[in-house]
């Protein structure tokens, strides 16, 4: 990596809780694996998505739009990771009847793929909880496997039907403001 894009990619993970999400499909990234917010950062330009940067002990994770959430459950934290799994218990777990299902994009539902890098790979699914209320699907990758990642990211970005509404953007940025 470069230093330009090292400096590029911190400036950005500085800024992204505080930029006004795009009307775009959305990565949403908790790491400080500066190869992969680099390598993620280059996904996001190539397809038109807006890269966002959850910070860690915060609720940003679940509090931002995404088309794709990217989480290093050790750079998020324990108490953040749980509180995660907390809200998509309560936000999936309600029964869909047959007449909701055409409401389903307004419901709370949340079905975002979450893909798991933890910066120790070696307790990947022992140390933390499984999010067992994900609708969408959750892949656990070692942080070194970037092209692999990538490729994960790329083909659920391309696979999601899920943009930021203008308007729903504008609600997220002024209840952080």
């Amino acid at each position: 990596m470069r230093k330009s894009d090292f400096f590029k990619i911190a400036k950005e993970k500085l800024e992204s809780p505080y930029e006004y999400p795009q009307h775009k499909k959305q990565i949403l990234v908790a790491s400080g694996n500066y190869r992969l917010l680099t390598r993620l950062n280059c996904i996001a330009e190539q397809e038109k998505a807006q890269l966002r940067h959850a910070r860690p002990d915060t609720p940003d994770i679940f509090v931002f739009s995404a088309s794709v959430r990217v989480i290093d459950r050790h750079y998020l934290g324990r108490e953040a990771w749980e509180d995660f799994c907390d809200f998509l218990y309560e936000v999936n777990s309600c029964e869909l009847h047959e007449e909701e299902l055409d409401e389903w994009e307004e419901s709370g539902y949340d079905d975002t793929p979450i893909v798991v890098v933890d910066s120790d790979a070696e307790n990947l699914q022992t140390e933390f909880s499984y999010p067992h209320s994900a609708l969408g699907s959750v892949y656990y990758f070692k942080p070194a496997s970037l092209e692999l990642i990538a490729n994960e990211v790329c083909r659920l970005l391309r696979k999601s039907r899920y943009f930021v509404a203008p308007i729903k953007a504008e609600k997220e940025w002024l209840s952080l403001s």
